[in-house]
């Protein structure tokens, strides 16, 4: 009978600032920190840091990147934001050879990663999840074929909605003329023609954390139900429809070993004798400097997706916390005897509905509730719905 053991895990934060002291004693250290692969036939995403020590910002090196293929292909970066720089391998031939070239500024220092051929990525069988009382846990099974080493990181998009549709909106252009009550319900409150309108919404974000596994110790190379991400039961994430794009790789040992080195310095239990960062070499090397020592791994890889959703209207699994809900109210007077419902607008408040079924809208029975109730924008969401949504909420 074949044997599945649990394997390593490691998980590592993308930043390039490391959670411990790496500075020289009585010394300045400007070590260069690049950190991200080469994924033949998909996205690359690099951050390029300096080495900091703890509680010290950084400040992002100047730099220029490429990766450049043995048939003389050149594939330039995008610099998205100060650290951050993207490259579009998505029409790279699976079987060239890779390296990334950076360019430092004002100095013009180079380094670069050694040529390499991207390892063929794992089969992703199978995606899923298991539940408790309190939270949801996404799950995947893959098979590395002749690869030990697995890296992974992933997507998550998640649909979700106001608390409330809004069935009234606060008529700002009402302007009362002379003797007119300015905060007259028949004027300042309208129907609202569109009560869907921002009710649904889409957020989207990447894994904060690298997942990184080893089947070394197995007699197959195989991750079965292998915990990805769990998401409390009361986040929003659950609320409607969550979706999670796996992009799983297969990394070479000696890239596994500096990343695990990396770990193994970071866990609080380590002990004295663990090898220090600056210990750790990886792959990128100087050029113009060969005595610079630069933090980072940069492996060739092919990446394989897998996408999964979870949907609450057949799953059932959210489970919100009632103490953080916010009620609806109908505002009182105010210290001068007025309802100032224009103040509690300011204040980013916003009328709903009527209470007790009534028709028409008073002073007395509209009832309100704070903007992000009402508002997904408002919430953190936007009304920018993926192409591959399967529901038809706009």
């Amino acid at each position: 009978m074949k044997r599945i053991l649990y394997l390593l895990v490691a998980v590592l934060a993308t930043s390039c600032i490391y959670p411990f002291d790496t500075r020289p004693v009585g010394g300045d250290d400007s070590r260069l920190v690049i950190s991200g692969d080469i994924m033949v036939g998909d996205i690359c995403r690099f951050t390029a840091g300096n080495v900091v020590p703890i509680g010290q910002e950084d400040t992002p090196p100047d730099v220029e990147m490429q990766v450049m293929s043995r048939s003389g292909a050149v594939y330039a970066a995008r610099k998205m934001n100060d650290s951050e720089y993207v490259v579009d391998l998505t029409s790279a031939d699976m079987n060239d050879e890779y390296m990334l070239h950076v360019l430092r500024r004002p100095d013009g220092r180079e380094y670069v990663t050694p040529w390499s051929r991207p390892l063929p990525p794992p089969v992703i069988s199978k995606m899923s999840y298991t539940n408790d009382e309190s939270s949801v846990t996404v799950l995947v099974s893959a098979d590395g074929g002749s690869s030990q080493h697995f890296k992974w990181d992933y997507e998550e998009v998640y649909e979700f909605h106001a608390e409330y549709q809004a069935m009234y909106l606060y008529n700002t252009d009402y302007v009362p003329g002379v003797g007119e009550d300015p905060e007259d319900p028949g004027r300042i409150y309208i129907k609202n023609p569109d009560r869907f309108k921002n009710y649904y919404c889409w957020k989207y974000s990447n894994s904060m954390e690298m997942g990184l596994a080893s089947t070394i110790v197995q007699t197959e190379n195989l991750l079965v139900d292998y915990p990805v991400t769990t998401i409390p039961r009361n986040s929003l994430r659950l609320q409607s429809l969550y979706s999670i794009n796996m992009k799983m790789r297969c990394i070479s040992a000696d890239a596994f070993l500096f990343l695990d080195n990396i770990r193994n310095n970071s866990n609080i239990s380590g002990d004295l004798f663990s090898p220090v960062p600056s210990d750790v070499r990886g792959n990128i090397r100087c050029v113009t400097d060969s005595t610079e020592w630069v933090v980072g791994y940069v492996d060739v890889c092919a990446v394989a997706s897998k996408r999964f959703f979870i949907d609450n209207d057949s799953e059932k699994l959210y489970a919100p916390d009632r103490r953080l809900e916010s009620p609806l109210y109908i505002p009182e007077i105010d210290g001068n005897g007025v309802y100032n419902f224009a103040w509690l607008y300011r204040e980013g408040a916003r009328p709903v509905m009527l209470f007790g079924g009534e028709m028409f809208p008073s002073k007395t029975n509209m009832q309100w509730a704070s903007i992000r109730c009402v508002d997904c924008v408002a919430n953190g969401g936007s009304k920018k719905k993926p192409e591959y949504w399967p529901n038809n909420h706009e």
